[in-house]
């Protein structure tokens, strides 16, 4: 029997054959959505609630542009945040991650540049690692 690739006794082995059709795996892989996280932050100074968070929220799960939704919720902490990310990023392994944070007085939409809040827990670091007295 001939077909478009030649006959079986020249190429030997079947494994050997081209494929005309990708592995299971690969289709698999194929088949699934591009991973998008979309970080949101937990509440912090007393809110109940914390808008970057249920905007996350909303929209985990969906797909847009191809890609799907995986929204992460972020602690407020620098370190912690770091590594809730980086968790979910060698977890989900994401063609992108975005950021969504709040600025209170804002009335509109605005992209930050830079982390200007990045410094804020060497506050709380500075605080924990304070000297006790001890009393007499």
């Amino acid at each position: 029997m001939r077909n478009y690739f030649g006959s079986w006794a020249e190429w030997g082995n079947r494994d050997d054959l081209p494929r005309e059709h990708p592995a299971p795996q690969e289709l698999r892989a194929s088949l699934m959505p591009s991973i998008l996280i979309l970080t949101g932050f937990e509440p912090f100074r007393g809110e109940r609630i914390n808008p970057s968070w249920e905007i996350a929220r909303s929209l985990d799960g969906d797909i847009i542009a191809g890609m799907q939704i995986k929204s992460v919720r972020v602690p407020v902490g620098c370190a912690k945040a770091a590594r809730r990310i980086t968790g979910a990023i060698v977890r989900y392994r994401p063609r992108a991650v975005i950021g969504l944070g709040e600025a209170g007085g804002r009335p509109c939409i605005s992209l930050e540049r830079i982390a200007i809040n990045l410094a804020d827990e060497r506050g709380a670091l500075a605080k924990k690692r304070r000297p006790r007295l001890s009393r007499q």
